[in-house]
């Protein structure tokens, strides 16, 4: 097996379990101020600088800049997110799951451009202004060519 395939393999289990993890879900709306805006990283596929923007109602734009060293290439995205219940009662904070579309442009030794879907968690805490997330981002790239891609990693944001 090539290194190359090892990234789609981690991202297919990744998404598996965060399906499974629906299943057992909670339905209870997830709703952050609109205007929250979080800063922070996302370590995987790629490393980034990470933002996040609450809309209200469960939804949020997200963003993220940064070099992707499985392939060694910069990376840009952007996506649209909805987070739509709880995975389960946590005593303090929240632990919804959510997902997204977007779009995904890298710079390497040719531009590619691709849509992406992300479906992560992430734990909001209850007395501090700060978010960790675990997310898979399969997609398809479209140009110069078209084909599977997979992105992800873990990550925190400190909101302000």
């Amino acid at each position: 097996m090539s290194m190359a395939m090892r990234p789609h393999r981690v991202a297919g289990w990744l998404l598996c379990g965060l399906l499974g993890l629906a299943g057992v879900a909670e339905a209870r709306p997830i709703d952050r101020r609109s205007g929250e805006l979080g800063v922070g990283a996302i370590f995987g596929s790629p490393t980034a600088v990470s933002g996040k923007l609450w809309l209200g109602g469960g939804n949020a734009v997200d963003a993220a800049l940064g070099w992707d060293f499985v392939v060694g290439e910069l990376r840009l995205h952007a996506d649209y997110l909805w987070h739509w219940f709880n995975v389960t009662k946590v005593e303090k904070g929240r632990l919804p799951l959510y997902i997204g579309v977007g779009g995904s442009l890298s710079l390497g030794n040719r531009a590619e451009f691709g849509v992406r879907v992300p479906l992560g968690i992430a734990y909001h805490f209850a007395n501090a202004p700060v978010e960790i997330f675990l997310e898979v981002a399969p997609g398809l790239r479209l140009s110069p060519s078209t084909g599977a891609m997979a992105q992800g990693g873990i990550g925190g944001r400190y909101y302000f």
